[in-house]
């Protein structure tokens, strides 16, 4: 179950092409993120933003913005 500003979600896709698309802020912002797939790829769409409130993290895999995506609130890169 996913609550919006408390819950710990992890990425572990191993493929490239994997999309975020839509707003994720305020009452639907991430608490933790965490990105960990081998060979993984992950793209932040442009024309929305989102926040993490707590830490953000690569372990393996990339991710990308896309132009004038915004990523706020980011404390542990």
């Amino acid at each position: 179950v996913f609550t919006a500003n408390t819950s710990t979600v992890n990425m572990r896709g191993t493929i490239t092409g994997l999309t975020f698309a839509g707003n994720m802020t305020g009452g639907s912002k991430f608490y933790k993120l965490i990105f960990n797939g081998v060979g993984g790829s992950w793209l932040f769409t442009s024309g929305y933003n989102t926040e993490v409130a707590d830490s953000f993290t690569i372990v393996n895999g990339t991710v990308t913005t896309a132009a004038n995506h915004i990523l706020t609130d980011l404390l542990n890169l």
